[in-house]
């Protein structure tokens, strides 16, 4: 359950003249369990945002703890039904980070990265008809050896600036548009990959050749192209003639 309230308090996207609320704590056990209890009790609604400083139980895909100290941005914005939200979401958190000055990759379907360490990721659910975006980024540490932080990568973020810069970002373009954009920025085209799916399918291995309208990761193995909706992406390497 939720620790000590901050406040609640309305903030105006100026672009779009939307009204916010923003409910911050200094502690939860997860932001997308917050917003899922504000939503039950009628406290919160499309537009909110559900803000903690740290979460003791915060949690990424298939149900992996999230890692969460003091330190990190930790956020679950509540969405209208949208198309690829894992992806639209991804490309805003991309967005923001470099009009803050932190330069970053997407890794399918939404890890975010600076270099070859993961920075953040999200999370994307459904409750109530609304989608609930789960966002965790490191900002001032990197709580795992595989992870890094802004602070790391040089820049200096505040939490205050990158949620301002999201709610300036989300926005309806086109799944072109989006897709277009996203696939600028996706560190995962072009490299060899293993994508490990379920306990009952085989991994799949071979060239990552692009993503689908659909937002699909595409990938070249075998003879033949497969389409991938789900499951775990690791970047093996970038590859070699024999590979072509």
């Amino acid at each position: 359950m939720p620790q000590r309230r901050i406040r609640s308090c309305p903030v105006t996207d100026a672009n779009r003249s939307i009204h916010r609320s923003i409910h911050q704590y200094s502690e939860l056990d997860s932001t997308q369990n917050e917003a899922r209890r504000l939503l039950k009790a009628g406290r919160a609604t499309e537009g909110h945002v559900v803000l903690a400083e740290r979460q003791t139980a915060g949690r990424g895909r298939f149900g992996r703890l999230w890692v969460s100290p003091k330190g990190g941005f930790y956020a679950t914005f509540v969405l209208p039904k949208m198309t690829i939200p894992s992806i639209r979401v991804g490309l805003v958190l991309h967005d923001a980070l470099e009009r803050l000055g932190l330069t970053t990759q997407l890794k399918w379907p939404n890890d975010l990265l600076v270099g070859e360490k993961k920075l953040g990721g999200i999370l994307v659910e459904e409750a109530r008809g609304l989608f609930l975006a789960g966002v965790g980024v490191n900002l001032s540490m990197a709580p795992l050896p595989m992870t890094t932080s802004a602070s790391q990568s040089g820049t200096s973020i505040s939490v205050l600036d990158l949620l301002g810069k999201m709610l300036g970002s989300l926005t309806q373009e086109s799944d072109e548009e989006v897709l277009g954009a996203y696939r600028s920025c996706c560190a995962t085209i072009g490299r060899i990959v293993r994508i490990e799916r379920s306990l009952s399918e085989p991994a799949l291995e071979g060239l990552a050749v692009g993503v689908s309208g659909k937002g699909l990761l595409m990938v070249e193995a075998e003879g033949s192209v497969h389409s991938i909706a789900g499951g775990e992406c690791f970047h093996l390497r970038t590859p070699d003639s024999k590979d072509r």
